[in-house]
Order: structure tokens, then C-alpha cells, then sequence
């Protein structure tokens, strides 16, 4: 009888256009969750249907020297482990310990039910809550970080540190941001200017076509995304922007670069700049 109703409605001229896909995708997800429910991964089902909020901290190296190094992905990186950081992290902290945060960030089982804008703008909003645990983490856990965000990772970073109790900031010894898919306007950041006790580096390119197609068009009056230009607005010697357009061509080369004297002079040094340095002028930043 409801396979009757359901071709009725979808062969009908007026209604068909209109109910036949909404029709189609609750008889979908009715069909997924038949098959999914007696799972033994039900979080598979919440995953998929957003019922549950995806967090977990994974460490990637727990033998090493403080600072623990705390590495944040992005835009499609639900299901990774953390392994596209590993070469990173061995060129720039072979010393440290290494944690890796996992989020809601999207898959690429998601755009079975979804496009990739929409899981874009899912992942967005995802990002706020991923940023309060965060927030936590580092709040609840001993000993300084150094905080990396890729893409949507330095957005959750964003949100973490509008979060963070004030008395926390003592934690961070860095904050680096890779292609950030979050504002460069200083309304975005003041607030965490204030309480800052650590360098804020934000790298970026204008070769980003996935901030520029992805970012740009789909989070309607946003202004340009940090991975893109200069945070702005700030006298404040805890910021520094680094443009790498001349060596970083694609969102994800970032995890291919290395960046030893950019990093380590402002950790140790603590007295970072504020001016954008362009690093055609700066062979020593090894990139």
C-alpha cells in the first residue's frame, strides 16, 4: 500500500516535482537505518545522521618532550588518523609529542548522501562545537602546546580560543595557521588578542583555489578567509602572517613544506612581528 501512495505521488505532474525528492530521501535514510541497526558501530549511524558530535584526541607520539604538539585537519578528514601530519610533524617537532584532534569535519563516505557544499557548510557549523572541545582538551590536559590548523582546523582553532579561560593562554607557547578557512577581519580575533601570551603565525597563498571556490562562494558575506590574505587590523606583535604564494600551490601542500626557522625563532623568540613577510625574500624559512 505505501509503495502504491509513494508512485502516486512521485507520477504525479504537480506534486512529483516538488515531494518526490524529499519522498525519495526519507525512504532512503528509513532503508539505511534498517540495514544499519543492529550494527555493532552505531555510531556509524550517528555519524551519518548527525545524531552525535565526532571527537576524539589520538596520539600520534606520546614519548617525547614538552611542548605536546596538537595537530587540527580540516575540511574532509573525519576518518583519517592523523597520519597526513606524520611527515610534517617529524621535519618540525622530532622531539615533542604529537596529539591529533578528529572531528565532524566530513567524509568521503558523506557525499553518498550529500554534495561537497553542502557537507562544506556542515562542516562549518560542525567546526564551533569540535572548538569548544578543544577548548577543553586544553583547559583539562598538563603541559604547553603548540596548536596547528589546517583548512577548517584553524576555524576550530578560531573557536577554541574564543573559548579557552583566559588563565589558559599560558598553555599555548604557539598557535600556526595553514590555508585557514576562517576570517582574516580582526573582529575575529580580537577578543583572543587580548588574552594571548603566544605567537599567532598565519600562513596563506593566493593559490588556494579551494578557499576561493569552496570558502569565497559558499559562506555568503564572508570576508576573505585567512588562508587566502593577512589577518588584519592588528598592532599587536603576537600575530604574524607569512605569504608562501610563491611556494605553496594547492591547499594541501602545506602538509609538504617545511618551515624550520619560521617556526622555532618565533616559539623561542616570543616577540613575533606583525608585518607580512613575503618568503621570496627569506631563504632561511626552508620552504
Amino acid at each position: 500500500m505505501f509503495v502504491k501512495k509513494l508512485l502516486k505521488v512521485l507520477v504525479s505532474p504537480i506534486a512529483g516535482p516538488i515531494a518526490g525528492p524529499i519522498l525519495l530521501g526519507m525512504v532512503a535514510e528509513h532503508q539505511i537505518k534498517k540495514k544499519l541497526k543492529h550494527s555493532s558501530s552505531p555510531s556509524v549511524v550517528e555519524r551519518v545522521f548527525g545524531a552525535e558530535e565526532v571527537f576524539e584526541v589520538i596520539n600520534l607520539k606520546s614519548t617525547g618532550c614538552s611542548p605536546t604538539v596538537v595537530a587540527v585537519s580540516g575540511f574532509m578528514n573525519e576518518n583519517e588518523d592523523g597520519s597526513q601530519w606524520m611527515s610534517f610533524l617529524r621535519q618540525h617537532f622530532p622531539q615533542n609529542q604529537w596529539v591529533y584532534i578528529r572531528w565532524e569535519s566530513g567524509s568521503a563516505g558523506s557525499l553518498v548522501f550529500s554534495s561537497p557544499a553542502w557537507e562544506w557548510m556542515a562542516a562549518l557549523n560542525h567546526s564551533a562545537e569540535a572548538g569548544k572541545r578543544l577548548a577543553k582538551y586544553i583547559e583539562g590536559s598538563p603541559g604547553e602546546k603548540i596548536v596547528l590548523g589546517h583548512s577548517l582546523g584553524a576555524r576550530t582553532i578560531n573557536h577554541a580560543l574564543k573559548k579557552l579561560d583566559k588563565n589558559s593562554f599560558s598553555k599555548l607557547l604557539a598557535v600556526q595557521l595553514f590555508g585557514g578557512a576562517v576570517s582574516s577581519r580582526c573582529d575575529s580575533w580580537r577578543r583572543i588578542g587580548t588574552h594571548l601570551k603566544c605567537p599567532v603565525l598565519n600562513y596563506f597563498s593566493s593559490h588556494d583555489s579551494v578557499l576561493k571556490n569552496l570558502y569565497k562562494d559558499k559562506v555568503l558575506s564572508s570576508p576573505t578567509p585567512a588562508g587566502l590574505a593577512p589577518i588584519e587590523g592588528f598592532n599587536n606583535d603576537y600575530f604574524a602572517n607569512y605569504d608562501v604564494s610563491s611556494k605553496v600551490e594547492g591547499h594541501s601542500a602545506y602538509y609538504e613544506r617545511y618551515f624550520p626557522q619560521a617556526i622555532h625563532n618565533y616559539v623561542s623568540d616570543k616577540s613575533p612581528k606583525h608585518d607580512v613577510v613575503d618568503c621570496d625574500q627569506y631563504d632561511d624559512l626552508g620552504l
